[in-house]
């Protein structure tokens, strides 16, 4: 946690720290607008990294780094977010995963019955 954390950031922080990503997600976007600095877009990242969603975090740890491009903590999180993003690329492209044939409500293409 940094010390000027609001206190909202800061909860969302132990949510993170704790597993609970979507619980940090629904804190970061009660936020207004004008409240979401680098450190938003970063805890944001790393939210939606942990949940899972990576296109959103890797479009939130870009904008933390454009925000504060001197940052290490923002460095080392887009190369760990970014080298996650091409793995799945990669994955999704060659079909060589599970993953690859789930539907958006979670059933296996190949299982559903028609």
């Amino acid at each position: 946690m940094s010390a000027t954390d609001s206190a909202e950031l800061r909860q969302a922080v132990l949510f993170i720290d704790g597993g609970n990503y979507k619980a940090a997600l629904t804190v970061l976007a009660a936020l207004p607008i004008k409240e979401r600095t680098a450190r938003w877009h970063y805890l944001a990242a790393l939210a939606n990294y942990g949940a899972g969603n990576t296109v959103a975090a890797v479009d939130q740890i870009r904008t933390a780094r454009k925000t504060d491009p001197t940052n290490g903590d923002y460095r080392q999180a887009e190369a760990v977010i970014g080298a996650r993003a091409r793995t799945q690329a990669r994955c999704c492209e060659a079909c060589t995963c599970r993953a690859c044939a789930l539907s958006l409500d979670g059933s296996v293409e190949s299982d559903k019955r028609e």
